[in-house]
């Protein structure tokens, strides 16, 4: 069995634990990694801007003219080709992955048609022999193109190998930690939090101004963005974590739902079906509204057991709970491949 994957694999990413989980699952195959961010992180800034935003431009000629080049290097024929979020490839470099292979497979943790999607995407999805998502909300899209036995709905995934407790809880600092990129209504949230005392640490887009001018409260930003050891290292150095949704979009679930309980912090976490059935009271801390969060942090930190013990169940739940990218993939592999292949 050859499988070749093609995504974004930058350290750390999603992509690559992927693709790790499956060579993991089936140490037997082939496994062939082509990884399209060189193709787009080497452009200067303002191209890649150009290609991010409006999904056209030099970057996006570029990525498809290396991304056949690659192609042509490989098998005449793989048994399995895994897209991870394809947005920039366009309809040649599709019809060429269509040639190769009888299971032409697509896999994004984004929203693929309300926020991240392209004409790219719109256009060739319909040749994809399974989409995978983890958005319910999306579900209809996928079905004006796709019959529904190629749609697969999961749940957003960890690895568990990256995502472990590192820092012994009491060591950690006793504050609420958000990475994510900003929003206005996670602003107003955050600006009731500073008024009710809460420490705050911020990281990701478009808070830099927002910490500035609350920097007389208990702010700290930690910058732009953290990945990879970064990232996991700011969870182990916090107690609590802000896992907040985005009202940009419907979402019920991100991968911070699993990451934060993952690497043994405390979750705060919004209310939603998701989250209700993946969690219990005694594994996360469940709010509504801003007060909710602040009544219970003090709880907590008056608490200093409960806090640790909470944070530890979550951590269990995460590991038990099949939430791991390995229990995820195998059995819709196993489902959509391998009992196809052996019928």
């Amino acid at each position: 069995m050859i499988h070749l994957h093609i995504g974004t694999a930058r350290p750390g990413s999603t992509t690559i634990q992927r693709f790790q989980a499956i060579q993991s699952l089936y140490p037997d195959w082939q496994h062939i990694l082509i990884d399209t961010s060189r193709w787009l992180d080497e452009p200067a800034k303002v191209l890649r801007s150009i290609a991010y935003r409006f999904k056209t431009g030099p970057v996006i000629r570029q990525f498809n003219k290396q991304l056949l080049i690659e192609l042509d290097k490989l098998p005449d024929h793989v048994d399995l080709v895994w897209v991870d979020k394809a947005v920039f490839t366009n309809k040649k470099s599709t019809d060429r992955l269509r040639r190769m292979t009888s299971n032409l497979w697509h896999y994004t943790p984004d929203p693929a048609f309300l926020y991240h999607g392209s004409s790219y995407f719109n256009e060739n999805i319909g040749e994809y022999d399974l989409a995978i998502t983890t958005k319910h909300f999306e579900l209809d899209q996928y079905a004006q193109t796709l019959t529904r036995n190629k749609v697969v709905l999961c749940p957003q995934g960890v690895d568990l190998e990256l995502y472990k407790v590192t820092t012994p809880f009491e060591q950690r600092e006793s504050r609420l930690l958000f990475i994510g990129h900003y929003e206005k209504n996670r602003a107003e949230l955050f600006i009731q939090l500073l008024n009710l005392d809460l420490p705050l640490t911020i990281a990701g887009k478009g808070w830099k101004k927002f910490c500035s001018r609350y920097k007389t409260h208990d702010v700290r930003y930690l910058g732009e963005g953290l990945f990879g050891d970064d990232y996991i290292d700011a969870l182990n150095s916090h107690k609590y974590g802000l896992g907040l949704l985005s009202k940009w979009i419907p979402e019920t679930h991100t991968t911070r739902t699993l990451e934060i309980p993952a690497c043994g912090s405390v979750l705060f976490t919004e209310e939603t079906p998701d989250t209700r059935s993946f969690f219990t009271e005694q594994q996360v801390v469940f709010f509504q509204t801003p007060e909710q969060i602040a009544e219970k942090f003090r709880l907590l930190e008056s608490e200093s057991n409960r806090a640790e013990s909470i944070a530890s169940a979550g951590r269990k739940r995460i590991s038990a709970g099949g939430f791991s990218f390995k229990d995820i993939l195998k059995p819709i592999i196993e489902d959509k491949l391998l009992q196809r292949k052996s019928a």
